[in-house]
């Protein structure tokens, strides 16, 4: 297994699904850092601010096009 790493934002301090879609692609998440809210650089869909979350994962390289392809439906 690789450790990889995932930062993403949202509105609220809550988990939109990313910790659960890389268990079930059989990852398992060895760090989990919420950097806490932050102001964009420049509005994204409006939104000035920002909750940033971080999480160090290991996972099996070939698992990796499944996760993509998970994130990016929830997208």
């Amino acid at each position: 297994m690789s450790l990889y790493e995932i930062t993403f934002l949202t509105k609220e301090e809550s988990d939109p699904g990313v910790k659960t879609t890389i268990e079930s692609v059989g990852g398992q998440i060895t760090s989990e850092n919420i950097l806490g809210r932050r102001r964009l650089a420049y509005p994204i869909k409006h939104e000035t601010q920002a909750v940033y979350t971080s999480y160090l994962f290991d996972i099996e390289s070939p698992a990796l096009v499944e996760l993509r392809r998970q994130l990016d439906l929830q997208s």
